[in-house]
């Protein structure tokens, strides 16, 4: 196996969304893409969290922000798992949710980096629907309109641009599944 530095080490690409969810490990792949932070060539990134161990040798929550902090990332959000539970003391079902794990999220800080770099997170940010995260750092970049522009254009796709995205995506796989189905033998 290769770490991520190791990957991209001939390379001058960066990474505008990483999703780690490796049951436990990602501490480890994030010390394996240390210099990828250090030169904030990851502008969004989503990993997976809990603050209780489920997998043996785990690490936690804590050491998993402690980490990313200290490349001068800021976590811009907590998503916790859903989970349904029932009181004890009634048999009402409460709220969906499950407070010691989920995905943390995490983008650069602004002031680490160029106007070039910012502005492709504040993309990534919109795109990921974080539009008030987005408004500020233009904000505090002074974008020209067309910039401005071209995030707030990201957030607001109409549900007919959505669906098409969908489709699109989906129809090579139903198209695939099909073509497996009627495939002589």
């Amino acid at each position: 196996m290769k770490t991520l530095d190791e990957y991209f080490a001939d390379t001058e690409c960066s990474i505008d969304y990483l999703k780690i969810d490796t049951q436990g490990t990602e501490l480890l792949i994030l010390k394996g893409a240390a210099g990828l932070l250090r030169n904030k060539k990851i502008s969004l990134l989503k990993a997976e969290v809990s603050t209780i161990a489920v997998y043996k040798n785990q690490v936690m929550f804590s050491e998993i922000d402690f980490y990313l902090r200290s490349f001068g990332y800021t976590m811009v959000d907590f998503i916790t798992y859903g989970h349904k539970r029932i009181s004890t003391f009634n048999n009402k079902e409460g709220k969906r949710y499950s407070g010691h794990c989920g995905d943390a999220i995490y983008a650069f800080d602004i002031e680490t980096v160029d106007k070039g770099q910012e502005l492709k997170k504040a993309l990534m940010l919109s795109w990921s629907g974080y539009t008030g995260l987005a408004i500020n750092i233009q904000q505090k970049l002074k974008l020209e309109a067309r910039e401005i522009d071209a995030i707030v254009s990201l957030s607001h796709r109409t549900f007919r641009q959505q669906l098409r995205t969908m489709v699109k995506n989906l129809i090579p796989l139903l198209l695939f599944q099909l073509l497996k189905k009627i495939k002589p033998e």
